[in-house]
């Protein structure tokens, strides 16, 4: 019987394997069409899910080993904090969880260093095994599609941290929900629907400010209809 992933006690289906191209399509990009059925058929994952809310250091383990967790749909949290700094960015689909493990960074030389991830929804993760990997062997196409979508969500990191510097809160916010956009928006009559519900901590600790400024800052692009919140907890940008 293979492994089952052990994730929280709140998970709310059992592991299954399925197609890797079904849980990240956009890694058949650039595999020739007559190359699918073979990879469909050769590359699994296995995949669990997990309810909303924070993860323990040991809700992401695989049997005894800690293996690499992708995000496969969702949207995860991963804060980093050290003494009375936190700074957080928000994982989707195709975006690594583990490593790091959760919890004290020691091998950093920072005392205090940490880091957390939390659910922001029910969300559905895969373990990336060793047979995965010699699977991936066969598929250099696969490989490549991967590791240009890593390097697309390094630039968005990096732009996160830029946005964090500019001034104005006001501004930031902008950017950061254009940001959100070119990945998760969808447009509208209205304007770009950004279907991402993140909360006012989080949204000042995506921008680097506190959160009443980032709350006061929130009401001011509403009045001025450039950002609107949504009932369901999205947002509509209008800028």
């Amino acid at each position: 019987m293979a492994p089952v992933l052990d994730v929280s006690p709140s998970a709310q289906l059992a592991a299954e394997r399925i197609a890797l191209l079904d849980a990240i399509p956009e890694l058949a990009r650039g595999l020739a069409r007559s190359r699918l059925a073979a990879a469909a058929d050769a590359l699994r994952i296995e995949t669990a899910w997990i309810a909303a809310g924070p993860l323990g250091p040991d809700d992401l383990e695989h049997g005894d080993d800690r293996e690499r967790v992708v995000l496969l749909r969702g949207l995860v949290v991963r804060s980093v904090r050290l003494e009375d700094g936190t700074a957080s960015e928000l994982l989707g689909p195709g975006d690594v969880l583990c490593p790091p493990v959760l919890g004290p960074q020691d091998d950093l030389g920072l005392p205090g260093y940490e880091v957390r991830l939390q659910a922001l929804e029910t969300s559905r993760v895969g373990i990336v095994d060793v047979e995965l990997i010699a699977a991936l062997a066969g598929f250099p196409d696969v490989i490549e599609a991967f590791l240009a979508a890593r390097a697309r969500r390094d630039a968005e990191r990096a732009a996160t941290a830029v946005i964090a510097q500019l001034t104005g809160v006001d501004r930031r916010l902008v950017a950061l929900f254009r940001l959100l956009a070119a990945r998760h928006g969808r447009p509208t009559p209205e304007g770009i629907a950004v279907p991402v519900a993140v909360p006012h901590r989080l949204l000042a600790e995506l921008v680097g400010a506190r959160r009443p400024t980032v709350s006061t800052a929130l009401r001011r692009l509403e009045r001025s209809g450039r950002l609107r919140r949504l009932q369901d907890g999205s947002w509509l940008l209008r800028a």
